[in-house]
């Protein structure tokens, strides 16, 4: 049996801009570029998996990597770089084949808090398959996703049926060499591929 990973990434649970980092500030609302143009065709395919899962779900994970146009914490004194998740639609094209649109440049660039342009850039694109108590994760990072490089993550069949931890997120690995040989028949892999659209 593989290592369990504590749940929550920051990454992966990220809600708000200050789900990263809670701060006694308010938060403004963070917009959508109106008319975006980097536009990605997104393919995910799941191989040898043990069974169909519940629940697919697609999530753009955004930030401001200079956090110098945030204000301060009043409180802690500290930044916090913005960060927004967005949702976008995974469907079905076959058995195992998925597919969604995403833009790189969905999130607007500008001065939110008066201290000068927050520059938002796409950080990873997530697609999560659930079933039972499992939710299954694959992530690809930006540079993944501008080079159209596919990625690919390998899990254990064995967290598909386990039901002793609630809310369970299997993060997955690059290849079946991390796993004991005695599991080696048991793995599946979920692969994420991006092409670049014309819009």
């Amino acid at each position: 049996m593989t290592p369990r990973i504590p749940l929550v990434l920051c990454l992966t649970t990220a809600l708000s801009a200050s789900a990263c980092g809670a701060t006694s500030m308010s938060t403004p609302e963070y917009k959508r570029n109106p008319a975006p143009r980097e536009r990605y065709e997104i393919t995910v395919t799941v191989a040898d998996a043990p069974g169909a899962f519940e629940d697919v779900e697609g999530v753009m994970h955004f930030e401001v990597g200079d956090d110098s146009c945030v204000p301060k914490d009043p409180v802690s004194g500290v930044r916090v770089n913005p960060t927004q998740r967005v949702p976008f639609l995974l469907s079905r094209i076959d058995g195992d084949t998925y597919r969604g649109v995403i833009h790189t440049d969905l999130m607007q660039d500008e001065d939110y808090h008066g201290l000068g342009l927050c520059k938002w850039s796409l950080d990873a694109v997530q697609a999560m398959f659930k079933h039972g108590q499992t939710s299954f994760h694959a992530t690809a990072p930006l540079e993944r996703i501008e080079r159209e490089q596919a990625v690919t993550a390998t899990y254990w069949s064995g967290d598909y049926f386990q039901t002793s931890l609630p809310g369970y997120a299997a993060l997955g690995k690059p290849d079946g060499t991390h796993y004991r040989r005695d599991i080696q028949d048991e793995l599946f892999t979920i692969t994420i591929q991006a092409r670049k659209a014309q819009e």
